[in-house]
């Protein structure tokens, strides 16, 4: 894992395989995601590139990605930014995350069956645990992958897309929120 004294760009998961530029961007893309970069957290594609000991131009794209998916803000003096959460745009996410959220799972249920049910538990009861530890990281990645399974066994999903974008924008302001609640 690469640290920085405000946050961590955890490492791409285990076996993970890809160009240099495609890892640059999951890693970024995770890190965001999760909320291992706090909203308002001011980047550059300098300090990103010795974080994660790479030439600027891997960086460079994943930056650009990440902008057009409203995951990075691109700044006039080009400094980079993960967006503030607004009341505005939150209320607009949560209502995005709710219609299509809602629509997947049912569109998903007339595939559910008991394997699937087994193995909804289990991530469930890796979610519990990972409450009990506090580990917003890894119960983060497990929701994501509770609901990950559940839609996508639905053969012709085509939502999951448009939900991993809504994560993606609500993800540092949802830890955020996380780790605020944690510390009353």
């Amino acid at each position: 894992m690469t640290t920085h004294p405000k946050f961590a760009i955890p490492d791409c998961p285990a076996g993970f395989e890809g160009t240099t530029q495609e890892q640059v961007y999951a890693r970024l893309r995770n890190a965001i995601m999760i909320g291992a970069i706090p909203p308002g957290t001011n980047l550059t594609m300098r300090g990103l590139a010795e974080m994660m000991q790479l030439s600027p131009t891997p960086i460079r794209e994943a930056v650009r990605r990440l902008s057009s998916e409203h995951a990075i803000q691109i700044k006039d003096n080009r400094r980079l930014t993960v967006p503030l959460m607004t009341l505005d745009r939150f209320e607009e996410l949560v209502a995005l995350r709710i219609s299509v959220e809602t629509h997947a799972a049912l569109r998903a249920l007339p595939y559910i069956s008991d394997i699937v049910i087994g193995k909804l538990t289990e991530i469930d009861g890796s979610m519990d645990r990972f409450v009990a530890e506090r580990d917003s990281d890894q119960l983060t990645l497990m929701n994501q992958a509770f609901h990950r399974m559940l839609y996508t066994v639905n053969p012709a999903q085509s939502s999951l897309p448009m939900i991993e974008s809504i994560w993606l924008q609500l993800g540092p302001f949802q830890r955020q929120v996380i780790t605020e609640v944690a510390e009353y």
